[in-house]
């Protein structure tokens, strides 16, 4: 898990998640987890192991901690309309696997969100 948790935080550093601040004076301080998965194949092997870094949302506070939330979901039924038209216009579907995608979110010097 060691592994799969200093991926994470390169990945995180790379694309400049974050920056180490000192934490001001009468402002809520966000906690963390880590969030594993073990991905298995199509017979139940183990190929990897995710980690995932995530806020705490009980210790967070709307319009303060956090603005937003999306997350970026496809309906089944829109799967199934894909595949019916591929397989009536006799064409192939291929699939990527991205490792890690985040949104390019900005945060406004007035909107920071402090976690420990």
């Amino acid at each position: 898990m060691q592994k799969t948790i200093e991926e994470e935080l390169a990945i995180l550093k790379k694309v400049k998640m974050w920056k180490l601040v000192d934490a001001p004076i009468h402002v809520n301080i966000v906690g963390y987890k880590w969030v594993f998965k073990v991905k298995k194949d199509v017979v139940g092997n183990i190929f990897c192991y995710k980690a995932c870094l995530v806020t705490q949302e009980f210790s967070q506070v709307l319009d303060i901690d956090y603005f937003d939330t999306y997350t970026p979901i496809t309906q089944i039924s829109s799967i199934y309309t894909i595949l019916a038209i591929t397989a009536a216009q006799d064409m192939e579907i291929h699939q990527i696997n991205i490792k890690k995608v985040y949104l390019n979110g900005k945060l406004t010097d007035n909107k920071v969100i402090h976690m420990r």
